[in-house]
């Protein structure tokens, strides 16, 4: 499971008791990126060590995977995005461009496997209020998009807070 060759060490994870889940941290342009690992609960170093080869992938190619984050979102959810702000007091307008733009980096990355496969999935987490970039008029706005190493991204989700 995570598909990964190589290195496969992802140092600095550590279990978080609140959460009953693992986690670990990384700095990207003065930015903390957390990283989850989804073992449904259970303090499993085997799962978790099925898992870290995808998080050791995904942080190597990290300004890769975070364009593509930007760029699905941006392509993928221009249209609600739109519905949304239209509906604004005065109604707001938005391209693809600014809503990449807002996204600099996840805030959130959650490595979960399938249950009914040797696949991984991968939620990218981002936008919302610290996480505006340089547009405020998303800063109400948090976005979760799902991938796969080999697949890439296939759906992502808008939520309001």
């Amino acid at each position: 499971m995570g598909g990964s060759k190589g290195n496969t060490k992802f140092d600095g994870i550590r279990w978080d008791k609140h959460f009953q889940t693992f986690v670990a941290d990384r700095n990207f342009n003065g930015q903390t990126v957390g990283f989850t690992f989804d073992t449904n609960q259970i303090r499993s170093d085997e799962l978790l060590a099925s898992l870290t080869p995808t998080a050791n992938r995904i942080w190597m190619t990290h300004n890769s995977w975070f364009k593509k984050f930007r760029d699905f979102v941006a392509a993928d959810r221009l249209s609600q995005f739109r519905t949304l702000l239209s509906q604004e007091d005065p109604p707001l307008t938005i391209t693809a461009k600014q809503i990449r733009d807002s996204l600099t980096c996840p805030y959130m990355i959650t490595i979960r496997p399938l249950d009914d496969s040797d696949c991984v999935r991968i939620d990218f987490s981002g936008g919302g209020h610290d996480w505006g970039g340089t547009d405020s008029r998303l800063s109400d706005y948090h976005v979760e998009a799902s991938a796969t190493l080999d697949g890439g991204f296939d759906d992502a989700t808008i939520f309001t807070y």
